[in-house]
């Protein structure tokens, strides 16, 4: 019998869209048929004949739920993760409790594109035919791939528009009106940051080698229409790979919180001579694998987001928080952290944005099924010490520039808007050429 006290009942865990217990079917059926969402719950009470009647009786319910990505290649790397991060949800739920009411456990109703939770089914042994299934879909998968490869050459690559609108989220959802800028030959650009100065408009830009090795951060100057005015300059070079140029201005001084996830480390750069001499300045946070850092100063607090990494899992299933007093410490976690634990809007995509209402906007990146797949607006509804709540309210779709498959980055200042991408071009023009070069990362 349970004793009196576990008014929480007993917990489990459950997998995929047909809640299953883990085993070797886990997310095989999501990823037969192709879908992007690995969804894992801890369910209280579950099967409510398990408690016995001198405990206190509460309904079955989600205490924690957690999105990941279909790994498109193998359903047992899906599993993995979903298993490591998953060993952390009782320790989170505790830790929320600890000192409060059992009133306050989060009320997560199921994903809108999910069916209602049937109850668990047995896990069993796969059988012959979805073994077959589930090598069938790699290999057609694997060619597929092969032969777009073969005829189209992919890529990152990063456009300019001239800004349309003051509000984040009242604009085009798609990349109507962007062009594509040129990378040198046998480079790609990537996670655009544009800024103003007095001088004209600064673009930052993660600068690296087609084919592999360390990037660097590289801007250039942009004209009235966007396009590019000076050579690109390398501004930061390290032998460790640096990505996501989050340049901001405090006070009178200009800074650069590029991703040093190599390092294990959130470094903060400031600039010697703007733009293109920069010296390290503090470190933020040691010995954490936390990338695409964004800071927002809000009710006179510094607020860091940044997707960090369970054991075993992919840094772009959760977003956690970190406030400070001073730009350079000390900063403390947030006690909700992991805020955010859902791949399809966790890891950060870009500046947050300040609407004309005064309200936030984050940029965040949709990641299951494929890295960077698409762009989500998220408006911040509480962001205090204690608190955080956002809500989803638009998209950037890959639609409006041929061959786009993905939106990674967005990011505004003044009077443009930059992001990135990833396309296809054709290996072999005839005719009128796609503007811009084909890059890769």
């Amino acid at each position: 019998d349970l004793p009196r006290g576990a008014w929480l009942g007993t917990w489990s865990l459950r997998y995929g869209e047909d809640r299953l217990r883990l085993g070797p079917t886990v997310f095989a059926r999501e990823f037969t048929r192709g879908s992007s969402v690995a969804i894992t719950e801890l369910v209280a009470n579950e099967d409510p004949s398990t408690v016995a009647p001198s405990a206190v009786r509460i309904e079955a319910r989600v205490l924690y739920q957690s999105v990941g990505s279909v790994d498109r290649h193998s359903p047992a790397r899906s599993r993995n993760a979903a298993a490591w991060k998953a060993a952390q949800f009782p320790t989170r739920i505790l830790s929320n409790l600890t000192g409060g009411d059992h009133a306050t456990l989060p009320d997560l109703p199921p994903l809108p594109d999910l069916p209602p939770p049937p109850r668990p089914t047995s896990v069993g042994q796969p059988t012959i035919r979805a073994v077959l299934g589930v090598g069938a879909q790699v290999l057609v998968y694997a060619l597929r791939e092969a032969l777009r490869r073969t005829v189209d050459r992919p890529g990152w690559f990063v456009a300019i528009r001239v800004r349309r609108s003051e509000s984040a989220t009242d604009r085009p959802t798609d990349l109507s009106g962007f062009h594509p800028l040129v990378a040198p030959p046998g480079r790609f650009y990537a996670d655009p940051f544009v800024v103003r100065t007095a001088a004209g408009a600064q673009l930052f830009v993660e600068d690296g080698p087609i084919g592999g090795g360390p990037a660097r951060i590289t801007s250039l100057e942009l004209d009235p229409g966007g396009r590019q005015r000076s050579a690109p300059r390398v501004v930061v070079q390290l032998p460790t790979h640096l990505s996501y140029p989050f340049v901001f201005k405090d006070v009178d001084e200009w800074y650069m919180l590029p991703e040093t996830s190599d390092t294990r480390t959130v470094e903060l750069y400031r600039a010697r001579h703007f733009p293109d001499a920069w010296e390290p300045f503090a470190v933020l946070l040691q010995d954490i694998n936390a990338v695409d850092a964004t800071i927002v100063n809000h009710d006179d607090r510094y607020w860091l987001f940044a997707a960090v990494a369970t054991f075993g899992a992919s840094p772009s299933d959760e977003l956690c928080i970190f406030w400070s007093d001073s730009l350079v410490g000390p900063w403390l976690a947030h006690p909700r952290n992991p805020v955010v634990s859902d791949a399809r809007r966790a890891r950060p995509a870009g500046r947050i944005l300040l609407e004309p209402d005064g309200s936030l906007v984050r940029p965040s990146q949709d990641c299951t099924g494929d890295y960077g797949r698409r762009i989500v607006l998220n408006r911040i509804e509480i962001l205090t010490p204690d608190d955080y709540r956002e809500a989803p309210v638009g998209t950037i779709e890959p639609r409006g520039l041929p061959g786009v498959v993905r939106t990674h980055t967005y990011t505004l200042a003044d009077e443009f808007e930059a992001l990135d991408g990833w396309r296809y071009q054709r290996r072999l023009q005839f005719g009128r050429r796609y503007p811009g070069r084909a890059v890769g990362r």
